[in-house]
């Protein structure tokens, strides 16, 4: 599956409302997820085709597929998600649309990072099919309509953090598909590259 954004500009922010006073430019997992979900992981990025470092600010495919699989099937709204998306992608279609750039908050617009609120969707992904033209570059936060999780990817990490119910975390550690950790609100950002077994 892969996530689609609707063309259709949001003009109003108030979807992101909740996570004004949640989200903080700041150095542990807690100030870039919500602390209302009952469990959370890391997903490392994979490294880079010449085996270097790991790739920062997206989790690609396959990974994100394999992600989106777990993600789809925890939510009761896979067809009504909401997107903010790094303006310093540079992502020049979703400007041309109309979508509202977002202050989701001072310590976060400080840093460098406005987003532009989008809907979007989980949807199945057909052979060859690299994603929606209008949409090349991954969200940095997203999560359904009916907040059963949240995924976060910030712009320099090399990996995803995503908190939900306790039995969607546990099959996403579960899957080899991902090399994935559990993750706790008040651990450093990033982590360990690699925690040892």
């Amino acid at each position: 599956m892969l996530p689609r954004i609707d063309p259709t500009p949001v003009t109003d922010d108030a979807p992101a409302d909740w996570l004004r006073e949640r989200l903080q430019f700041g150095r542990k997992v807690r100030q870039w997820v919500p602390d209302s979900l009952d469990a959370y992981a890391r997903i490392l990025h994979p490294r880079r085709e010449d085996g270097g470092e790991r790739r920062t600010g997206w989790l690609p495919r396959p990974e994100i597929d394999h992600l989106t699989e777990h993600l789809a099937a925890a939510t009761g709204t896979p067809d009504a998600l909401w997107m903010l998306v790094w303006n310093g992608w540079g992502v020049h279609a979703l400007e041309a649309l109309g979508h509202r750039e977002l202050d989701v908050s001072t310590s976060l617009t400080t840093s460098g990072r406005r987003y532009f609120i989008c809907r979007a969707a989980l949807e199945e992904a057909e052979e060859g099919d690299d994603g929606d033209p209008a949409f090349e570059e991954a969200p940095a936060f997203w999560w359904p309509q009916d907040r059963a999780w949240f995924a976060c990817t910030d712009i320099d990490l090399p990996c995803t953090y995503v908190g939900g119910p306790a039995p969607l975390i546990r099959d996403i550690l579960g899957d080899p598909r991902l090399e994935s950790f559990p993750a706790a609100l008040d651990d450093p950002l990033g982590g360990d590259p690699a925690p040892a077994p």
